[in-house]
């Protein structure tokens, strides 16, 4: 038997880039006197041959379900469990309201064990915003609406709604979430893991992060065009896997189209202490966020920031960086970004104050143990 069996949806490989995979495959190594086993719902035949560290003793297993469709009812993820066998567990733990929630509330009552639910983003909403899943799979008004009957049955059941910003416990209470089970935890990261460089004067920007239509890459492309207008001598870098194949292809051709082939270096390869070293500033132009942990490990290396002002990220950047209306004009927010970057000042104070929330505010130490007191409570 183990003690924690995780429940996520879409990971599919614990080392590739992605705020879920980094979250558990973090968590699961910092409290290794804990046994863990994760199921795992997966809509891409992304076989990957070694989907966890082989030398971390205490991850015992990593089943990967592969879905076609998007189960959206308790009788459907009952028809898809029955064809699997997994370890006894004491505990549940869920990283979404969507099928893993599904799965861990239907394990829950017939093993009679406890279930914890982790939001690390209201999923709902962001299929609400995108009319997508970060599946890929198509989200309409249907889909969306029965996500959201899912998320109030997971907030019934769990014994505990943790979410990393208060900005997701506030919709979570919202939409019927016991005030009283709900925690903030925040992401994490250990500071000593990662380089602190004086980068100035900026030369390199770039994006880090999944290429998904969620994040909203073809906008930070579109200002980086401006951008080089004024400064040609400024390289660009877009660094993480590709999510989306035509996407990525249509990221490709709108490089193209603005004569940005020279300027723009896509980096698909990544390693959590490599990319940092890439980049002087990360520019986020996502359509929604909770709380990145490509943020966290930028304040961590000396990365100055630039995000919009939407979903967790003004409350986890606070002063540390620059936040820009998500509504502006990408000729205003290219003039912001010149203006940062010729501002030696203005950059230092930033990065200091990101580097002081890297080690005093969001660490990994501070996250493990906080998650460790919970499971004690049902172990």
């Amino acid at each position: 038997m183990v003690d924690i069996t995780i429940i996520t949806e879409g990971i599919s490989n614990l080392f590739k880039i992605g705020g879920v995979s980094t979250w558990l495959r973090d968590l699961t190594e910092g409290i290794p006197d804990i046994n863990f086993s994760i199921i795992n719902f997966s809509f891409i035949d992304n076989d990957s041959s070694i989907p966890m560290n082989q030398s971390q003793n205490n991850l015992k297993s990593f089943n990967n379900i592969l879905l076609k469709d998007y189960p959206l009812s308790f009788n459907q993820i009952e028809q898809i469990l029955k064809d699997h066998e997994f370890e006894e567990t004491k505990i549940y733990h869920a990283t979404s309201t969507g099928c893993a929630s599904l799965c861990a509330i239907h394990l829950s009552k017939i093993k009679e064990k406890p279930f914890i639910l982790t939001e690390h983003a209201i999923y709902w909403k962001e299929s609400q915003e995108t009319n997508e899943l970060e599946s890929g799979i198509e989200a309409d008004k249907n889909i969306t609406n029965k996500l959201k009957l899912i998320a109030k049955d997971a907030y019934k059941e769990a014994k505990i709604v943790i979410s990393p910003t208060e900005f997701t416990r506030d919709i979570q209470i919202s939409e019927g979430a016991n005030s009283n089970k709900c925690k903030v935890i925040s992401n994490g990261v250990d500071p000593e893991r990662f380089k602190f460089n004086y980068r100035f004067p900026i030369k390199r920007l770039g994006f880090a992060g999944r290429i998904a239509r969620i994040k909203n890459i073809e906008r930070i492309i579109n200002i980086w065009k401006l951008i080089s207008s004024k400064n040609p001598e400024l390289k660009f870098f877009i660094i993480g896997p590709i999510d989306d194949l035509d996407y990525y292809n249509y990221l490709k051709e709108l490089i193209n189209s603005l004569n940005l082939d020279s300027n723009v270096e896509f980096v698909n390869s990544y390693n959590r202490e490599n990319w940092v070293q890439r980049i002087d500033l990360l520019l986020l132009a996502s359509k929604m966020e909770t709380q990145p942990y490509v943020v966290l490990e930028s304040f961590a290396s000396g990365i100055l920031t630039v995000v919009p002002n939407i979903g967790g990220l003004p409350e986890t950047v606070k002063d540390a960086g620059f936040i820009y209306d998500f509504r502006a004009k990408d000729e205003e927010i290219a003039i912001e970004v010149l203006n940062l970057i010729s501002d030696e000042a203005l950059f230092k104070e930033k990065i200091l104050k990101g580097r002081k929330l890297a080690e005093e505010t969001y660490t990994a130490e501070k996250m493990f143990n906080e998650y460790k007191n919970i499971y004690m409570n049902f172990l």
